[in-house]
């Protein structure tokens, strides 16, 4: 392997790291779950739904703590996978701790929303990891400038450049 995207701390010591983003973490649920149950008015509120889990429950904690709700334990069901969280959020079956990176297309299309502006930063960041003995390699130099690019277009509030990417893949 050349270069591979991954989400994690940046300590791969074999490795060329760029770093791509840091992720903020957000509550997020359907839309038709907003007025259930009562609906989410406060943070609290989220207590009522099942908490979806990405593989480790200390995101929802935080996230309950920072907005002044205490609880010894974030109930919920704990998954593997970030798209089969964001699957089950947009069916409605719970609220899902997401973030500004993977679910980005699901907020734009609607199928998502953010009951709570209030977000917490994640425990990692995107990089691009590329192997040192394979850098200068044309293809994984041309794909490290498009991915830069592309990175650069989206921090400067281009949400078009990340459209049209979508419609030519």
């Amino acid at each position: 392997m050349d270069a591979f995207i991954t989400y994690g701390d940046g300590n791969w010591p074999n490795f060329l790291l760029k770093k791509l983003y840091d992720v903020e973490n957000l509550p997020l649920c359907s839309p038709k779950l907003l007025s259930t149950r009562g609906g989410l008015e406060r943070p609290a509120d989220v207590l009522r739904f099942p908490l979806l889990h990405l593989t480790r429950r200390d995101e929802w904690s935080r996230w309950l703590a920072a907005n002044g709700v205490e609880v010894d334990h974030a109930p919920g069901i704990l998954f593997s996978d970030i798209m089969v969280v964001q699957a089950v959020a947009i069916a409605g079956q719970g609220v899902m701790m997401g973030n500004n990176v993977t679910c980005t297309g699901a907020l734009s299309a609607g199928v998502l929303v953010c009951p709570f502006s209030s977000t917490i930063s994640g425990d990692g960041s995107y990089y691009l990891v590329i192997d040192r003995r394979k850098q200068q390699r044309p293809a994984v130099q041309a794909f490290s400038t498009w991915l830069l690019g592309l990175i650069e277009q989206l921090r400067q509030g281009d949400s078009r450049a990340f459209a049209s990417e979508r419609r030519h893949s």
